[in-house]
């Protein structure tokens, strides 16, 4: 059985408990990556397919029945899920309670405590939302695109700020993806300010600090203590930033291509438009849009090693979460979000729902927030 939601401009959550019977597995050949040992096929409702490719070594897909064709275990997984924020008519980037306040195209998203940070694609700027009563507020005011300002709240200015993500010292880290840096919002002094990046374009000293960096459109980020992992999406990289030195480098990543290279050095790995990046254990995920496949590079080699984790359609504009050991994901062939359980290697379908996917955060162990293109947050929750 599956969730199919109808619903415009909002912001929705969902949770999961209840799992079903094991999904039956349809084999259909078709290549999901040059070199497997293994491979198997799990169907997506409109056509589209999922693989979950298996190399045979360490970290690869478990077959649920090694003695007998298909094998991937897969689950359906009940979730619920509701509109949680936001509208789509009204004035655009409206402060106010749930859906009578509005957004332009809320983008990354992100808890802190008790309160939801929001980027606002469209309106350039940063917005809050209270768990507990939906009240949605502008943190950093919104201003024309193409600007760009250091200071106060009310002085600072983002211009299409993207992924969003708290770090170990308290500050929110944003990707100015219009703007090809990464700032920092101290939530005590109220100021915003570049960590790195500020020279726009291909990057030609991968190994440059704070603002001699070079990044073209970030997006999405992720935090593994005082390190953020950024996805450099038109440089086809994905970038180290120590926020406490603004040392930036490239970790992985070489130019755009078509890759599905299974087990490959990270300076010989090739993404095309990485959209987002999540941190489990010492495993960094991508998500490799251009070649619609989800990726992990081994943060503990000394090489990096990018391995691909399963092929899928994912969200353009859209990321990861994580909760837990289990990495979720979007599919835009279906719209789809899926959870990938990095310790079971199971792949469990979560949702179908009738609008497109972006950013997503978790709320709880059982609980999702989830921006979309239709201006509106989602709360998923499992039932």
């Amino acid at each position: 059985m599956f969730i199919r939601i109808r619903c415009n401009y909002t912001l929705g959550h969902l949770s999961r408990n209840s799992r079903l019977s094991t999904g039956s597995v349809r084999k259909r050949r078709e290549q999901c990556a040059a070199r497997f040992w293994r491979k198997t096929w799990v169907p997506l409702l409109l056509g589209g397919f999922l693989a979950a490719c298996d190399t045979g070594g360490a970290g690869g897909v478990q077959m649920s029945d090694p003695g007998r064709a298909g094998g991937l275990q897969m689950t359906k997984t009940k979730w619920h899920a509701s509109t949680f924020a936001g509208r789509t008519d009204g004035t655009i980037g409206q402060d106010g309670i749930g859906t009578q306040a509005s957004f332009s195209h809320p983008f990354g998203i992100v808890k802190k405590d008790d309160t939801l940070y929001v980027t606002d694609f469209n309106q350039h700027s940063i917005r809050t939302i209270d768990i507990a009563t939906r009240d949605v507020q502008t943190l950093v005011t919104r201003r024309s695109a193409g600007s760009f300002r250091e200071g106060t709240f009310t002085e600072a200015r983002f211009n299409k700020p993207r992924g969003i993500a708290v770090g170990v010292d308290g500050k929110l880290y944003v990707a100015d993806y219009g703007n090809h840096r990464i700032r920092s919002i101290n939530l005590t002094t109220k100021i915003v300010e570049t960590v790195a990046g500020g020279k726009t374009g291909t990057v030609t000293n991968p190994d440059a600090i704070g603002e001699n960096a070079q990044f073209n459109g970030p997006s999405g980020l992720a935090v593994n203590g005082a390190m953020l992992y950024v996805a450099d999406t038109h440089n086809n990289l994905i970038r180290s930033v120590n926020t406490q030195t603004k040392q930036v480098k490239t970790i992985a990543g070489g130019g755009s291509v078509t890759d599905t290279a299974l087990n490959v050095k990270g300076e010989d790995a090739k993404f095309n438009g990485p959209s987002d990046v999540a941190v489990i254990g010492d495993k960094l995920y991508v998500a490799d849009y251009g070649n619609n496949l989800i990726r992990s590079i081994d943060l503990t080699s000394d090489d990096k090693t990018v391995s691909t984790i399963v092929s899928a359609e994912t969200t353009e504009e859209g990321g990861l979460a994580v909760i837990g050991k289990t990495l979720y994901f979007t599919s835009k062939a279906d719209k789809n979000i899926w959870a990938w359980d990095t310790t079971e290697k199971t792949l469990s379908q979560i949702a179908t729902i009738d609008f497109n996917p972006l950013y997503m955060t978790e709320g709880s162990d059982d609980t999702l927030y989830v921006t979309t293109v239709q201006k509106f947050i989602l709360k998923l929750q499992s039932r």
